[in-house]
């Protein structure tokens, strides 16, 4: 395995990792309370968590819509039908939905279940596409995305201020793409259309730390892992030739990797038994792999092309967390 691609994956964990010798703090995951006891325990800075069951956290952020996603395909040898590369980038902006509950199993151990879902923007993102050789010219498309995931992780906290994460996720990519400006394009038409669908079983493992002081909490957590899993496919039509390129196949999981940063600030301005937050997410994904392509309708021999996935996010927003507080 690269060991570059396992320092790129962990070196945002290593340096995580540094933080609770500069905070002395308490605490879990978000809404857990420290090792005094599953449904209760001691604060910092001389405050008394109140007791009950932690409730869930709900979260609302948008996406930048800077270009944070490119894939490409490379031909091995000759291309289908004088194609040898297809390269594609453009933006997926839109408002993320999420949903974290956590599950506290006994003082050491407790579960982090999430669920986050995109709403793309409802103009969709301009994507470009080039092509070579270069007298193939290139073509423009609007391109829409549907994004969601769901992950697990199971939290172990040696100590009070820390916990050691271990899971995973399962993450639905799929773009759209309908045809915007095809004239630089030999073989473009309007109606021609284009579509990514991914797959990914992503493993997780990483550290998070919480550092509560009063009624507010600092939470900042890293995870990741130097593999990528899953399948994914590509196909897209070529109208005035009455072609369609199209490929599927599955990832090559030691060359891809995965990593995402997480932090949030919680505050608790009406009482114990809720809290308002501002947080900030950014993940990178990376997945290569090697695909048969075809182009359907040449009546040409498939090729081995290389597929290169890059996909890169960062989300704003601000969460909502309600306890279910029980007497003291």
């Amino acid at each position: 395995m690269d060991m570059r691609r396992v320092v790129v994956v962990f070196v945002g964990i290593l340096v995580l990792g540094l933080a609770p010798t500069l905070v002395p703090a308490q605490g879990l995951l978000p809404g857990l309370p420290a090792l005094g006891g599953a449904y209760g325990g001691a604060a910092s800075c001389g405050g008394k968590d109140a007791g009950g069951f932690p409730g869930p956290t709900f979260y609302i952020g948008w996406q930048a819509s800077t270009p944070n996603t490119s894939f490409a395909l490379d031909a091995a040898t000759l291309g289908v039908g004088g194609v040898t590369n297809v390269s594609e980038n453009y933006r997926n902006p839109g408002l993320w939905l999420g949903l974290t509950v956590p599950v506290p199993l006994s003082e050491s151990f407790s579960v982090l279940a999430s669920g986050w879902y995109l709403i793309p923007g409802t103009t969709g993102a301009s994507a470009s596409e080039s092509y070579s050789p270069a007298g193939l010219g290139n073509r423009s498309w609007t391109a829409k995305t549907n994004w969601w995931f769901v992950d697990g992780l199971l939290a172990f906290t040696p100590r009070n201020n820390f916990a050691l994460l271990a899971g995973l996720r399962y993450d639905y990519f799929s773009t759209k793409f309908t045809a915007d400006n095809q004239a630089g394009f030999v073989f473009g038409l309007g109606s021609d259309e284009a579509e990514l669908d991914s797959y990914n079983v992503i493993p997780l493992i990483g550290l998070q730390f919480t550092f509560p002081c009063g009624q507010n909490n600092l939470i900042l957590r890293a995870v990741g892992f130097p593999a990528l899993v899953g399948s994914l496919k590509y196909g897209e039509t070529m109208g005035t030739a009455g072609l369609r390129l199209d490929t599927s196949g599955n990832w090559n999981g030691n060359n891809g990797w995965f990593f995402e940063a997480f932090g949030e600030y919680q505050c608790k301005p009406f009482g114990p038994s809720s809290s308002l937050g501002f947080f900030m997410r950014w993940n990178y994904t990376h997945g290569t792999s090697e695909l048969g392509v075809n182009l359907l309708g040449a009546g040409v021999a498939t090729d081995t092309f290389g597929l290169r996935l890059e996909r890169s996010a960062l989300t704003i927003g601000g969460s909502v967390n309600v306890n279910f507080i029980t007497p003291l």
